[in-house]
């Protein structure tokens, strides 16, 4: 099945032993930064307009990867020439889109993955379309209040923030 993925804005944080920097931040409504690379399309919000947490909600367009099946490829965020640092959070609103089939559906897997310097931090499925449930988002996880139809292809949509979703740090 369709494996969608949408990310409205993207945040990187670094931390060091003086402050917390941000270092990377984009709400795609300008188009897609030279930092990204990979199966990269802009689009309209639609269904996801107004959703979020304060100061960071869809609007606009956002960031949208429909590759599938085989062809898949990543949508990739590199920044080079970060300043010392200890630690990395990286923070994101995702909007997951049409037929996700978990690890046993009938098309599966479908696969969310994070990953810093190629290690994953985070990984997980949904079953929108079939399969199993496989990843229950945390309190204030589930901006979207559970799956609707959005305004894509037909299928219900699920909408997320790495807010208890994936914030996610890594050490060097």
């Amino acid at each position: 099945m369709v494996r969608t993925l949408i990310s409205a804005s993207v945040v990187a944080i670094m931390s060091g032993s003086a402050m917390s920097q941000q270092v990377f931040f984009n709400d795609f409504n300008t188009g897609t930064p030279a930092e990204i690379d990979g199966f990269i399309n802009n689009a309209g919000v639609q269904g996801f307009n107004g959703l979020g947490n304060l100061g960071n909600t869809f609007s606009g367009n956002f960031l949208y990867n429909d590759s599938t099946g085989n062809l898949a490829t990543a949508t990739t965020l590199t920044i080079n020439n970060l300043p010392s640092h200890t630690s990395i959070s990286v923070g994101f609103l995702l909007a997951v889109i049409d037929s996700w089939d978990s690890t046993n559906g009938s098309s599966s897997p479908d696969f969310f993955n994070v990953m810093i310097d190629d290690v994953s931090v985070f990984q997980t499925t949904f079953n929108i379309q079939s399969g199993n449930v496989n990843y229950i988002p945390p309190v204030n996880g589930d901006i979207g209040n559970g799956l609707f139809q959005r305004g894509f292809s037909g299928f219900n949509d699920l909408a997320l923030t790495s807010t208890g979703l994936a914030t996610v740090q890594c050490r060097r």
